[in-house]
């Protein structure tokens, strides 16, 4: 079964596609049902707290990074893009107050 994310947050996940950071752009995929990984549960799980009202984080955000291009094998080209991408998540909920479950 797909979960979404609560309606705010998905508008949040929607505005982040095709954005670039640190040289890696973006791309929003629609979950998938067939999927059957530790990732996908753990994810599924979150999802699935934040919507019961269970204490959850304020966010949950699932994101695939991809191998660093040749030539990057100490990670720092994705590592510099990873954490931007952290850093706009976390930015994006600056300010709100958390959610009383």
């Amino acid at each position: 079964r797909v979960l979404a994310p609560p309606h705010a947050l998905a508008r949040k996940i929607a505005d982040l596609d095709g954005q670039t950071f640190g040289g890696f752009s973006i791309d929003i995929a629609p979950a998938r049902p067939e999927n059957s990984f530790i990732c996908n549960e753990t994810h599924h799980r979150a999802l699935r707290a934040q919507s019961l009202g269970l204490p959850t984080p304020r966010a949950v955000y699932f994101v695939h990074l991809p191998y660093p291009a040749k030539g990057d094998e100490a990670h720092t080209e994705l590592g510099a893009g990873a954490a931007a991408l952290i850093a706009a998540l976390v930015g994006m909920h600056a300010g709100e107050e958390p959610e009383e479950g």
